[in-house]
Parts: structure tokens; sequence; C-alpha cells
């Protein structure tokens, strides 16, 4: 079913269930402000948008994250396996968080903030139920398209009439949200091998300092000469400093490649550089350490 752990782009993993977070919590404050005096005809049309955004952002989580289908046949297809290897990888992390969340329940962040989603845009369906039969389109079978079909008014009362009856803010608080977004960046850090903030190198582009642990373990000081690792450090700043990274290089030449190398270790201290064995990444290390405490 699609790529293997191996394979995946754990970057876009993570972004993707931002997004799927990201998309719930919207939805789920846009859902307790219209029981205000100010949901008005705007507000309503911007509900609607932001539905329509949900639906587009969940499509494409389906897509990228995998989640595997309960009711398959076929008992490969049951699990995920982008979020299995997640919580692989956060198996030794010591006492995880309990992801319940109303009729949710997960053993990764990463499938709670997709399976959120799932059910707020269900919640957003049962809004079809608000709505007199009159307003709806006849001889179509119920979906949210339905809700550009009908008028503001009625998606304006039917979303306060549902809110009523069913608070969508039950399902998760702004506590629960900060608590799964945390731990999507632990499950990333866990599958990628990335260190903690306070046991990996930290490279100030500005000042051409390279740090580790409070200590300045290298200076740069004419990034044009050095711009080859200069790129380099950038790439691994910006990934927050997995052990490994795709080599950013334009150059395929293996002999260039390893020179490149040779000048990130150029005085360098507690730390080094590597080639990751096939030419094709780089990896750095603390000689004699663990980058992954």
């Amino acid at each position: 079913m699609g790529e293997s752990p191996s394979e995946v782009d754990w970057n876009v993993i993570r972004k993707t269930a931002g997004d799927c977070l990201n998309a719930v919590w919207s939805l789920v404050c846009f859902a307790e402000s219209s029981l205000d005096s100010d949901y008005d005809l705007a507000r309503a049309e911007a509900h609607l948008a932001l539905i329509d955004e949900a639906r587009s952002k969940f499509r494409e989580a389906m897509e990228v994250l995998q989640p595997g289908f309960e009711m398959a046949a076929d008992d490969g297809l049951r699990h995920s396996p982008v979020f299995d290897a997640l919580a692989l990888a956060t198996a030794s992390h010591g006492q995880r968080p309990e992801f319940r969340y109303g009729p949710v329940s997960c053993a990764t962040a990463h499938s709670t903030a997709f399976e959120l989603l799932r059910h707020v845009i269900l919640w957003c369906e049962d809004a079809l139920y608000e709505i007199d039969d009159e307003e709806l389109p006849a001889d179509i079978a119920l979906s949210l398209d339905c809700l550009h079909e009908v008028s503001l008014d009625a998606i304006r009362d039917a979303f306060v009439r549902l809110q009523r009856r069913n608070p969508l803010q039950k399902l998760v608080n702004s506590k629960g949200a900060r608590q799964i977004r945390s731990w999507i960046d632990v499950e990333w850090a866990a599958v990628t091998r990335t260190p903690t903030a306070a046991s990996r190198p930290s490279w100030d582009r500005a000042t051409g300092k390279l740090s580790f642990k409070g200590q300045v373990v290298r200076a740069i000081r004419s990034k044009k000469v050095a711009a080859n690792v200069v790129l380099i450090l950038d790439s691994f700043e910006e990934l927050h400093w997995p052990t490994r990274i795709d080599s950013p290089l334009r150059v395929s030449d293996s002999t260039k490649h390893h020179a490149t190398i040779r000048s990130l270790n150029d005085g360098l201290v507690r730390i080094r550089f590597r080639s990751d064995g096939d030419g094709l990444g780089f990896v750095w290390e603390e000689p004699g350490g663990d980058t992954e405490d």
C-alpha cells in the first residue's frame, strides 16, 4: 500500500498531520463562534469555505498518511505503514499520552490528527439534517456539496442548531490540540532520529557560527568561499538536524562530495561529518557520543 516506511518523506508526513490538526482547530473554533451574536451570513460563508478547505486537506492526507482501512479484506491494507512506523519509533519514549478524544482513540499523534479531521467532517455533514428538506436539492445523495446549493441563511441556522445540540468543542480543547501538536513533533523526531534541541548542533547563518551544546565548534568567515559547506549547514538547520540529509549539492562527482566533507570537518571540534556511504547524503555525528539522547 504505497511507499514503505523507509521511502517515506517524514517531513511531508509531519506537515500533513499538522495541516489536519490546523483544519480541525479552525472548524472547532468556528463552530463555537456560531453561537455568537455576530455569526452573520458573511461568517456562515467563511465557515463553508473552511469546510471546503478541510475536505481538501483530508483528501490530501488520505494519499500521504496511508491510514489503512479497518474493513479491508486484505490484512495488509488494514494497517497504516506510516502510523505503525511512528508508533514503533516512539515505543521507548516512556509514558505516551492516551490520544482519546470523544470517539477518536489512536496510538499516535499523527493518526489522531487525521481521525479528528475525519470526525469533524462527519460532524459538519450532520448539519445537513438540520436543514429543511425544501432547501435541499432533490434526488441527490446528501453530502457536504449540498451546502453549496442552499442559502447562507439555511447554513447559518443549521450550524447554530447543530452546535447547540452537539457542541464540537467537546471533541478537543486547546490543551488537547497543543498536546497533539507537540507529539507530532516528538514522533517525527523519533522516526527521523532527530536529536532533541539541547543535543543537536545549531547553525547561525548570519554570524557564520556552528555551535554544539553551547560551544562554538566552527566559525566560517567567508560564506562565498565555503559555499557548499554553508549550503549543507543550511539544509541541516532547516530540517532541525536529523542525523542524515540528502545531499543538497548540485554536483554528483564523488571526488567533490568527499572534498566538501573534508571542508566541513576542517577546524571542526566535537562533531564530525561524513558521507552516508552511497554518496547521496551527509551524516553528522558526535564521535563517541549519541546523537539521539
